[in-house]
């Protein structure tokens, strides 16, 4: 069990070493083997079943990516020539020169590797049609009432700047997180992001983030500026929650620019592209009988417009590399960045590492890598999870045997590497320098 492991930090004189427990999680892990056997054959199902207008050689494509992985062979190199092409073939070099096939493959590494070769399949580059359109849709209109909630509260509060509304605000976007198209059907996203949740937050740091957003802001050309980049996951109630809560940062001009980092194609099935946002704009500006949300899409529009919310892409997100691997170009963009909000359950993974870490393994340190003050709302949908009390972990445990993966539980947890001087990476881990000592989460981390 995660929490009966050895720590993976242990304190010297000037550092904290974080070394990897064990291999990256594969289908030795009772979830992971359910999502290639069962889960992701399903999604390859509903592709070819929502998409009757694939050409036969696209279809043969995703059916040959299902073939593979049924019959278990070995991972292989991409065949496209695509503008992330080269960085996945170099990740993938030594998997495939070690022959590791899906059963016995990283699992974050063959997990991203599945919609990449669906991106391959449908030669996406060159169509731009989103083979996940009819999920992503279905699943807001399906939510719209959540939506709506999100959205009303946003424009009440919008314009004002308080620890109470900002905590209100971010728990209604750490909750949106829980309508994920990868795991759960449109009838089921139904039900997610609804009131009765406060209780279910096992790591609070929220006024850590609030104390960050209250800095002085950094002058530029004479002006304050402050910046917050959102790594965003789902399209649909969660990329709606993302604008509410973006929104209100911005109208409360506590900050003065928002990024929305989103996926370049699409991914995990309901993850959000540049579209998606403005779909879910658009959506809300055709509502006339809620002039409330019409007043917020048109703000909106118009901070696209100024520039003040930015709507770009990263390939690095759709990667199977882990977070701290990050190019150097985006780590310098981040450095000069106030706060990233990460949001979603693979960018946890992506952040922390697809490790079974102890679960009082403390997050700050795991992150002491990152380049700038990061903020992860996740609601919990695998078997990866630090920065919570052992014994909390060993009671949900006896209590709730899925309560690792049925993202009915969630973290809000912070690391601000103000205090780190350096960052050493290697193969078997990564030295975290510090200017501060950094307690084990048992002593140190804020639960509820």
């Amino acid at each position: 069990m995660a929490g009966e492991m050895k720590a993976a930090i242990r304190k010297t004189t000037s550092k904290i070493s974080v070394t990897f427990p064990g291999p990256q999680l594969d289908t030795k892990d009772e979830f992971v083997r359910n999502t290639l056997e069962v889960r992701v054959p399903q999604i390859i199902a509903r592709t070819l079943e929502y998409n009757p207008r694939l050409g036969k050689e696209c279809v043969d494509k995703i059916k040959a990516l299902a073939e593979d992985m049924k019959k278990d062979l070995p991972l292989r190199l991409l065949k496209d020539s695509a503008p992330d092409t080269e960085d996945w073939n170099n990740f993938l070099k030594p998997i495939v020169d070690k022959g590791l096939r899906w059963s016995n493959a990283p699992w974050f590494a063959w997990e991203c590797y599945v919609y990449r070769r669906l991106f391959e399949a449908t030669n996406f580059w060159e169509t731009k049609s989103d083979y996940f359109a009819r999920e992503k849709m279905t699943g807001l209109a399906n939510t719209r009432r959540e939506i709506l909630q999100r959205v009303k509260v946003g424009a009440k509060i919008g314009g004002t700047w308080s620890w109470q509304g900002f905590r209100r605000i971010l728990a209604l976007d750490l909750w949106g997180n829980q309508a994920d198209g990868s795991l759960f059907d449109v009838e089921t996203i139904k039900m997610k992001g609804g009131k009765g949740n406060s209780n279910k937050l096992l790591s609070d740091m929220s006024e850590k983030m609030w104390e960050i957003l209250n800095r002085p802001a950094r002058m530029q050309k004479g002006r304050n500026l402050r910046k917050v980049v959102f790594f965003n996951d789902n399209a649909g109630l969660e990329i709606a929650s993302d604008l509410v809560l973006a929104y209100y940062l911005l109208k409360s001009g506590r900050v003065t620019h928002v990024e929305l980092k989103l996926k370049p194609y699409p991914f995990f099935v309901s993850d959000a592209n540049p579209g998606d946002v403005l779909s879910t704009i658009k959506w809300l500006s055709d509502m006339e009988e809620k002039p409330y949300a019409v007043k917020m899409a048109k703000e909106l529009k118009t901070y696209i417009e100024s520039k003040q919310l930015l709507i770009t892409t990263e390939f690095f997100l759709t990667s199977g590399r882990p977070m701290w691997e990050m190019p150097q170009v985006m780590r310098e963009e981040l450095s000069m960045v106030d706060l990233v909000i990460v949001k979603g359950d693979l960018m946890y993974r992506k952040l922390v590492g697809d490790y079974k870490f102890p679960w009082n393994t403390s997050f700050e340190a795991l992150l002491g890598y990152f380049p700038c003050p990061v903020a992860s709302l996740r609601t919990c949908k695998s078997p990866v999870v630090v920065g919570i009390q052992r014994k909390l972990g060993l009671k949900l445990s006896k209590q709730d045997k899925g309560w690792l993966t049925t993202g009915k539980y969630a973290v809000i947890q912070v690391a601000d590497p103000q205090a780190i001087r350096a960052v050493v990476v290697g193969d078997q881990g990564f030295d975290v320098v510090l200017n501060v000592t950094t307690n084990a989460c048992d002593n140190m981390c804020s639960i509820q």
